[in-house]
């Protein structure tokens, strides 16, 4: 797991954990706050709820019970057997029918929320119909499509239906009473009309409720009456489930017109001595409006506080990462021999002593840089200059020259020949104590070499040289090609009457590479170690050495044998094309 305190900035770190750690903090909060007041408000309301259902419990018990008494009182009163007597002339039962239907609408006009009364009689040979009051034959009350309430009981409630009043429809909520005689007989049915909107008037209260809705079910939980959103069409059996008490609360879900479900808060009470129901159904978001806005507040009012500490964490942020930025900047420029970043000389704490120490390692940094660099450079010249010292005795040169005369003088021509030549690579080798010198010199210090071997070898020694003509101003270090030459005569064609050395010189790139090769019998197996002894391989070793000290790794010396027989030697170090070049290593 990647610990983002060694991956990211500090004043990134600080930003973020900050702002991350508030509006968490700020989420909860509110987050939590409407969780708990909407918990509370929900069981505040419902409990109001309840208590204001069972008031409205007690007026609708009123209100029904009085229309209860009325049929009651309108069953007894009725003398409905008569109209069967056939002793009554047309004119007796038209009087007996007059008689009864202004009963019935004395009724309707005494009471003020019953709108009319029928009454339906078997065996009525015509009808006698009022306004607010009627007899009819009970052929009529079955094609009615309540008729099912009332079949198989003697008195019903019919929930609330619509007829046609005067040309408008009215709403209606009526008790239809079966009536027997003393007897016992059957003598007809008393529908009583309730005005829906006095039964509606007491479901919706004083106040003003919002989209709150109010149910009444009867003891089959058929509807009865109400008022809100919810219908005579809206199937209350799915939240009529699991209500085991006499009264109570309970969360619902109901699916709108776009198919999505909302929800409610649905509380209920029983009345009194019955199974009916009177249920209040409340949106949940109008009761938990006042919690949301609480929580939009708070999460308002927590989003400016975490954006002021925010900018407050932004600002001491800059303010602890500012010096601790200059000082990665100053230790990011820092370069040898350069002049430092300017660090701020006003602090006086922890980040004051910082630049103090990185002033002073710097400095100390510089001063041991030089110190080396000077102990560096004395000691590679004193060790190039003993190199050379072993190898470039200026004296014999001048003895040589001295023989060289005395051959002459004695007749001795190979001898005056050799000398000559030895005297040409004394003179290149000492060169005027100069380290580098052209390839052109270079050639000729190893072809002297290769022709005094001639003159030793005769015509069984042969050389060649392909040599690009356009590097012979090049600049190399002296004496490098020789010893290698010399060790191919030497030991590659030792013991042999003939032998051909063939050396090349050519530029890659910013390199310039030697290869000497030889058709003899080979480098043997036992090579590097010779060359770690003390005595012997001496010219080899000392190239090596000074290549090794001019240049540095890659450059340097290859040896291996040729498939063919033989052997190659590649030497490979960088071109020096000009002596400005030379002059920008030595400075």
């Amino acid at each position: 797991m990647i610990n983002p305190f060694k991956k990211f900035r500090i004043d990134y770190l600080l930003f973020s954990m900050s702002a991350g750690f508030v509006l968490l903090l700020v989420l909860v909060i509110s987050f939590s706050s409407y969780l708990y007041s909407s918990r509370e408000l929900v069981n505040n309301t419902s409990r109001y709820q309840r208590a204001l259902l069972e008031e409205l419990n007690k007026q609708l018990n009123i209100l029904f019970e009085n229309i209860e008494q009325i049929s009651l009182t309108a069953s007894r009163s009725l003398e409905i057997g008569e109209l069967r007597q056939s002793s009554l002339t047309a004119y007796d039962q038209f009087q007996k029918k007059r008689t009864l239907v202004d009963y019935l609408a004395q009724l309707t006009y005494s009471t003020p929320s019953l709108h009319s009364i029928d009454m339906y009689v078997p065996y009525l040979d015509e009808p006698y119909i009022l306004e607010y009051a009627a007899l009819k034959n009970d052929l009529e009350l079955k094609k009615q499509p309540w008729y099912s309430v009332i079949e198989g009981t003697d008195s019903a409630w019919i929930g609330e239906r619509s007829i046609n009043f005067r040309g408008k429809p009215v709403k209606l909520i009526s008790l239809a009473r079966k009536i027997y005689s003393n007897a016992g007989q059957y003598q007809g049915v008393l529908v009583i009309d309730v005005k829906a909107s006095a039964v509606q008037g007491i479901l919706q209260g004083q106040a003003d409720q919002g989209n709150v809705s109010r149910v009444l079910l009867d003891s089959g939980n058929r509807w009865v009456a109400g008022v809100g959103e919810f219908t005579r069409d809206t199937s209350m059996n799915t939240y009529l489930m699991n209500m085991d008490s006499s009264s109570g609360y309970k969360q619902v879900h109901v699916e709108n017109s776009s198919g999505q479900s909302d929800k409610y808060l649905m509380s209920w009470s029983q009345f009194y001595n019955s199974d009916w129901l009177l249920i209040e159904i409340t949106p949940w978001g109008q009761i938990t409006a006042g919690s949301l806005r609480v929580a939009v507040v708070l999460l308002g009012i927590g989003l400016l506080g975490a954006m002021t500490i925010v900018f407050f964490a932004i600002y001491v942020a800059r303010q602890f990462t500012k010096p601790v930025s200059l000082l990665l900047q100053a230790m990011n420029h820092f370069a040898l021999k350069q002049e430092l970043m300017k660090l701020p000389m006003d602090y006086r704490n922890e980040f004051g002593s910082m630049f103090n120490g990185f002033r002073k390692l710097t400095e100390r940094v510089n001063v041991l840089y030089d110190s080396l660099r000077k102990e560096y450079r004395r000691k590679k010249e004193a060790e190039i200059a003993a190199l050379q010292a072993m190898i470039n005795p200026h004296f014999l040169y001048n003895t040589l020259d001295q023989v060289n005369w005395m051959a002459i003088e004695a007749g001795q021509e190979n001898i005056s020949d050799v000398l000559e030549l030895m005297g040409k690579m004394f003179r290149i080798g000492l060169s005027n104590g100069e380290k580098f010198i052209t390839i052109q010199d270079e050639i000729i210090h190893m072809t002297c070499y290769l022709k005094i071997q001639q003159i030793r070898w005769g015509e069984g020694l042969e050389y060649q040289l392909e040599i690009d003509e356009s590097l012979r101003d090049s600049y190399v270090p002296k004496l490098i090609l020789q010893p290698f030459v010399e060790n191919a005569v030497i030991h590659g064609l030792h013991g042999r009457m003939s032998g051909k050395i063939v050396v090349t010189g050519l530029q890659e790139g910013d390199d310039l590479i030697f290869r000497i090769t030889d058709d003899g019998v080979g480098i043997p197996h036992d090579w590097a170690d010779k060359q770690k002894r003390k005595t012997g391989g001496y010219g080899i070793r000392n190239v090596a050495e000074r290549i090794e000290l001019y240049y540095q790794h890659p450059y340097g010396i290859t040896i291996c044998p040729l498939s063919a027989g033989g052997t190659e030697v590649t030497i490979r170090i960088r071109l020096i094309a000009h002596k400005a070049q030379l002059e920008e290593r030595s400075a």
